[in-house]
């Protein structure tokens, strides 16, 4: 997972945040647009890929909720997968109508950065909807280890949601020790197996935690987060990615390369450049 130094930037957005006057409010459970369950289990397997399937469920509290569920989109790196297992939508007093399969679509998803880290984006559209509309849908998922890794790494983030949480169940196995770190995640019960293989995550309570009239750079708050991983070492984590950035950097440049910097060699450092 990226990290991000202190940079002036960050400084910036500090300096912003403490001229700005404190307009932010946690926004009463009664005004929810939004009740949510969400139950998810991931496997992470012996060549460090890993493999999910997770329910998202949904009603409509406020007239608000429906422009937030009439379409929702879900993007994964190309050498990934996904596939939707069960979508369904409920209305007040009735039973669950599945989606019709053209109301599922999957496509390259747009602006790619500049032909790197292409992913592909599936999306579930859910008509007719009102208050009292309850959605559910199921999706199982395959991650692919990254390049050179050696160890599993897994980052769970609980940020504020327009979402009361009514329920949250994730559970992690795996075939070697898992090892946990955590801040600010006092609302769940985390609890894990003898052999520490096992983990499973639960919500004590329902909660609702969004904000209102909140600043732009509100990222500079701290939110629930918890930390898996077959080590939280740094040097088993990222070893093998600087060993293979050395070798790189050691090896000679191929030849059409090695001409371009000798043709500027000894020239200022502008024209060097330019050339």
């Amino acid at each position: 997972m990226p990290r991000h130094p202190f940079s002036p930037s960050f400084l910036a957005a500090s300096v912003f945040c403490a001229a700005t006057p404190a307009l932010a409010a946690l926004q009463p459970i009664a005004e929810a647009p939004l009740a949510g369950e969400t139950e998810f289990r991931c496997q992470f397997n012996a060549d460090n890929s890993t493999d999910c399937v997770s329910t998202y469920s949904f009603t409509i509290l406020k007239p608000s909720g429906r422009e937030m569920l009439s379409r929702i989109d879900r993007s994964y790196a190309e050498t990934d997968s996904l596939i939707v297992e069960k979508a369904e939508l409920t209305q007040p007093g009735g039973k669950p109508v599945p989606l019709d399969q053209s109301q599922i679509d999957t496509r390259t998803a747009p602006n790619p950065d500049q032909g790197f880290l292409r992913e592909r984006q599936t999306s579930l559209a859910f008509p007719n909807l009102r208050v009292g509309t309850r959605i559910s849908y199921t999706l199982r998922e395959h991650f692919t280890a990254k390049p050179l890794s050696t160890q599993f790494h897994y980052i769970l983030r609980r940020p504020p949601m327009p979402v009361r949480d009514d329920r949250f169940v994730a559970e992690f196995k795996a075939e070697r020790p898992i090892f946990v770190r955590s801040e600010l995640m006092d609302a769940y019960r985390i609890e894990q197996s003898a052999d520490k293989k096992t983990l499973k995550v639960s919500l004590k309570k329902p909660q609702y935690t969004n904000y209102i009239n909140e600043a732009g750079n509100a990222y500079l708050r701290h939110t629930p987060r918890l930390e898996l991983g077959s080590s939280l070492d740094l040097q088993d984590n990222f070893g093998p990615f600087a060993a293979r950035y050395n070798e790189i950097l050691a090896a000679e440049l191929p030849k059409g390369a090695a001409a371009a910097v000798a043709a500027v060699k000894g020239k200022p450092a502008r024209e060097q450049v330019a050339g």
